[in-house]
């Protein structure tokens, strides 16, 4: 009777490996073990038919057992090219990797471009086989590499299935598969062929590797999607946990999301977009300001929701400088060079740029500004220089171009950055109060030349993107730290405020309108806080809230 495969000529040193040798699942592994079938030749010996009398062995057994052989066929044959016994397989596949063994026995591709010495904790392995590996003193994947497969599998704690995992995320890792994952499944791919996966997909990969709380307190940490950064009392409120137990659940995952992604994969990933960027970059100079960077971010979301996405791949990536500058070279802040020499020939021409207007001491015109730089050099800018010094004169926070065309030190201004942040921050100075953030990109417009304008949406992303600097005191509304102004009560202590003053129940949607008044919070929030916290607030009937101190008499019921 023919085997699962027809006129296969088979080496000897395949036919007397183990099965245990296979990327074989548990159940399939099983099947072929009670039956006594414990080598490769005996499993080529056997029939489709025979192998699917075996009880517990099924379809998928079978289709498991083919593309194990597969990979183990494949691999001698691209390893041995001299050897034609395994040109007529029945069952070849349409497209494999090239795969090697390693010197501890782990298949991995022959071609392997990612780095070696991360640590362990980029495979996102479960605790049984993270336990195990530390206590062998494995902490990195070149050691995990040269650590025997076969006495990994033989150690007393660990089983087929954990040596099944490891083998398969050691292989996802090699092949570069989980910086492409765009699911919870490692070997998935991005839908568009050739392509990085979106910023606003990859980021809920990301979370989809951690727990459904956890995701939750990061998504409303860092206000994701909806633009709303809780603090940790209202999550916690929401939640019915402390401020400290949000901080550890917090902590905990970006700790987790760090393991995995923050070694390598991120700045991989803003690399390959940067590269798509270059390619379409009109100005040609490889010179990006802050906006533009987002905007390379923003390929399947809005600015507003890559400007938030940011804020958590900067924690994730644990870069102090900031995620973006530690994917480019920040020439200066707010503004990104593509490579080395775009960086160094733009740090000259803005030292030129700086040398003649100290020179002058008072603002000039950009053809008087280009010809004394001409004249440092001692010759004539060669076009690509021409052409980087226009885009320094429209992107550097060093000058500034007043509204009758003339250049300026920005130093000589009272807006003194081409950030949006910086002109946000200038402009209410200038006003001396809060305000609106329509209000303050108004002034910005009417008092600083800035190259196509300062829009709502910069000002606002910049806003939120400091808190530090910025103060939100209403709805829109933004005042300066350094007034003194103090932020808006927590959503759980103005709920008590509320509830306080009035001494009997109050309707949800009074509360809610109140609520909103004061607190940059969501909705559902004020809801979650006055449900979770049973023993702070009482649910009535007609959807009214009181606090349970005031109806001590009154047995406490759970809505």
């Amino acid at each position: 009777m023919p085997g699962i495969y027809n006129s296969v000529n088979v080496p000897e040193q395949l036919t007397s490996m183990s099965i245990h040798d296979l990327e074989l699942s548990v159940r399939s592994f099983n099947a072929l073990d009670r039956n006594g079938v414990v080598t490769v030749g005996q499993l080529l010996l056997l029939s489709a038919d025979e192998l699917l009398r075996y009880r517990g062995f099924g379809r998928k057994s079978l289709t498991d057992v083919q593309r194990a052989l597969n990979l183990l066929l494949t691999s001698y044959r691209k390893n041995h090219t001299s050897d034609q016994a395994t040109e007529h397989m029945e069952f070849p596949p349409k497209k494999t990797l090239q795969l090697s063994v390693t010197q501890g026995g782990w298949l991995c591709p022959q071609i392997v471009s990612v780095d070696l010495g991360a640590p362990l904790g980029v495979l996102d392995l479960s605790t049984r086989p993270t336990n195990v590996l530390q206590s062998l003193g494995i902490k990195s994947i070149r050691q995990l590499m040269n650590f025997s497969k076969r006495d990994f599998r033989e150690l007393e704690n660990i089983g087929r299935t954990s040596v099944a995992e490891v083998q398969l995320k050691l292989s996802n890792y090699l092949s570069g598969a989980p910086l492409m994952a765009v699911s919870t499944g490692d070997s998935q791919r991005s839908d568009r062929k050739g392509a990085l996966v979106g910023t606003k997909t990859f980021v809920n990969s990301m979370l989809s590797r951690l727990s459904e709380r956890s995701r939750q307190v990061i998504a409303d940490r860092y206000g994701l999607w909806d633009g709303i950064a809780e603090t940790l009392q209202d999550v916690g409120d929401k939640l019915g946990l402390t401020r400290e137990r949000v901080r550890q659940i917090e902590n905990m995952g970006l700790i987790r999301l760090q393991r995995i992604f923050g070694h390598r994969l991120l700045l991989e990933l803003v690399a390959g977009k940067l590269g798509e960027f270059s390619m379409a970059d009109a100005t040609g100079c490889g010179v990006l300001d802050e906006d533009e960077a987002i905007s390379v971010m923003a390929d399947d979301c809005s600015q507003d929701e890559a400007s938030l996405a940011i804020s958590l791949l900067n924690d994730v990536a644990h870069a102090r400088e900031g995620f973006l500058a530690g994917s480019l070279i920040e020439v200066e802040p707010g503004v990104y060079c593509l490579s080395k020499k775009v960086a160094s020939d733009y740090r000259v021409l803005v030292e030129l740029m700086k040398s003649a207007l100290q020179k002058h001491q008072k603002p000039i015109s950009e053809s008087r500004l280009r010809a004394d730089m001409v004249a440092q050099m001692h010759g004539t800018f060669p076009p690509a220089e021409s052409k980087l010094t226009e885009r320094i004169l429209s992107v550097s926070p060093s000058v500034t171009q007043l509204r009758n065309g003339r250049i300026a030190l920005s130093l000589w201004t009272e807006f003194q950055s081409r950030n949006a942040g910086g002109l946000a921050e200038a402009a209410l100075r200038m006003m001396g109060r809060p305000a609106h953030f329509r209000e303050i990109a108004e002034k910005i417009n009417a008092v600083a030349v800035v190259p196509k304008g300062v829009n709502e949406r910069r000002v606002h992303n910049a806003i939120m993107r400091t808190p530090q600097k910025f103060v939100w005191v209403g709805s829109g509304t933004y005042g300066l730290a350094a007034w003194g102004i103090k932020r808006p009560p927590y959503l759980k202590d103005r709920l008590v405020q509320l509830l306080s003053e009035a001494r009997y129940p109050l309707s949800y949607w009074h509360l809610r309108e109140k609520v909103l008044e004061v607190c940059n919070c969501k909705e559902a929030s004020i809801r979650m806080t006055l449900d979770l916290n049973p023993k702070v607030f009482k649910k009535f009937e007609d959807d009214q809230y009181g606090l349970l101190q005031h109806y001590t008499n009154t047995k406490l019921s759970r809505p």
